[in-house]
């Protein structure tokens, strides 16, 4: 498993092609690697950018007046692609990819990344991992490190693996956390990102491989993305990370590449790199099956006990998707004034049923396919019901009875029984049970 580390494992070669020093016929990709080879010497010139995905700014006067050859590109597969190119001839060549059109008066204008070095000391090779899109026109220019730099090289274009899904979410807003640092696995948290927004997005694979996760925020949002299996648990961030990563050759962009398992349930977590940074991203998972993505929502409004007027509680909320799908039920923690959350809900619509350790049930429609749910007024839950079966009956009072004038510790002490939560199973929880006789709580439809 790596984070942000360049991927050399090339495939076989299955085409070669051969390119003059300006190509104008678009090279249309439909094989796993292409090569081909050019000649800057006698090219054209042009004020490169300096190294990074994207690069922020131009290299300095040395290499104001490079030359350069052009290739055009578009491929029939989206995917993650390898770009690497070796000087042949000794000269220090310079890698970097535009989406077309490419103006050579205006070098920072679609450029999408650019390479000087692949590795400290190597000054024969560039090279760089990046997404592309079938049917989109791409520019690869080759060019010198210096103005004094020029010769011939040998690229590879290499598909690393297929887009396999791909979703724009946003931070902003959300939930906040202490994050990790980066690692693989992480294994200390930040001393500075302390109350960070992120949000979560829960996937599978199909077969077993490597995966490769490509996250793109937009504007100035620096993004940082960690990779857990089984299992998040934003209170306990170190638990069941895999990977955790932020800069891949670029001050916003992140990546991670992991062997990942069918069967395994997977979470990524978008966030920033730090308490100030948010925004939108889109998340692109490549790699050889097919991956189902989920954005994770979050559900929250106010429910009180209606014998029990502000005192804290635990509601058991269950969730059945629309799909047909498994029902989904948490234990949430309500506040005193009936604040809840309902965290990490799997986008789409559901019937939700709540209900309290002795209180009839209610249910309501939610829908987070658009996003959260705020402000939801489930209402008060009415109480009676101590053997837990949705209606208060003859069952309840019988239980009631056997637990009558029963306080805490004493052996007949039954919680349930407990109605107007006053420590004390007396006339008050009767007259509950007597005002709720022969009600039926709500169920699913």
């Amino acid at each position: 498993m790596r984070t942000g580390a360049m991927h050399r494992n090339l495939w076989q070669q299955l085409t070669a092609l051969g390119c003059v020093a300006l190509v104008t016929i678009w090279q249309d990709v439909a094989a796993d690697q292409i090569v081909y080879s050019g000649n800057t010497t006698g090219g054209p010139r042009y004020h490169r950018t300096i190294q990074g995905i994207p690069p922020r700014a131009l290299a300095g006067s040395f290499a104001s007046n490079v030359r350069y050859h052009s290739y055009a590109l578009t491929v029939t597969t989206s995917g993650l692609y390898d770009f690497f190119t070796e000087s042949s001839s000794g000269f220090d060549p310079f890698l970097a990819l535009y989406a077309a059109p490419f103006f050579p008066a205006s070098p920072l204008t679609n450029v999408l990344a650019a390479n000087d070095d692949l590795s400290p000391g190597n000054y024969l090779q560039s090279g760089f991992i990046y997404p592309l899109w079938a049917g989109r026109n791409y520019r690869v220019i080759t060019a010198g490190y210096s103005n004094f730099d020029f010769g011939t090289f040998t690229s590879t274009i290499t598909l690393l693996a297929e887009l396999q899904a791909s979703l724009s979410d946003s931070t902003e807003g959300r939930p906040v956390w202490r994050r990790p640092e980066e690692g693989a696995p992480p294994v200390t948290l930040s001393s500075t990102a302390t109350a960070v927004p992120y949000q979560v997005v829960s996937f599978r694979v199909e077969l077993d491989g490597r995966y490769y996760l490509w996250i793109t925020p937009s504007g100035s949002f620096d993004a940082f993305c960690v990779l857990y299996e089984e299992q998040f648990a934003p209170e306990n961030p170190l638990v069941n990370a895999l990977a955790a990563s932020d800069n891949y050759d670029s001050p916003a962009q992140s990546f991670i590449e992991a062997d990942l398992f069918a069967g395994v349930q997977y979470f990524l977590v978008v966030t920033g790199h730090s308490n100030t940074d948010s925004g939108i991203y889109q998340a692109n998972v490549y790699g050889p099956g097919a991956v189902h993505m989920n954005q994770l929502r979050t559900i929250s409004g106010s429910i009180s006990l209606e014998a029990c007027p502000g005192r804290a509680f635990e509601a058991t909320c269950t969730l059945r998707p629309d799909n047909q799908s498994a029902d989904i039920t948490r234990q949430v923690n309500v506040d005193a004034t009936g604040r809840f959350v309902l965290q990490q809900v799997p986008a789409g619509r559901y019937q939700l049923r709540v209900r309290g350790a002795s209180t009839l049930a209610r249910v309501m429609i939610v829908d987070t396919r658009a996003g959260d749910v705020t402000g939801l007024n489930i209402g008060a839950l009415p109480g009676g019901d101590a053997v837990a079966d949705n209606v208060v009956d003859v069952l309840d009072l019988a239980a009631l009875i056997g637990a009558f004038d029963a306080t805490p510790g004493d052996p007949h002490w039954n919680a349930q029984c407990d109605f107007n939560c006053d420590d004390s199973v007396d006339v008050l929880d009767l007259d509950v049970l007597i005002r709720n006789f022969d009600r039926a709580g709500e169920d699913f439809s």
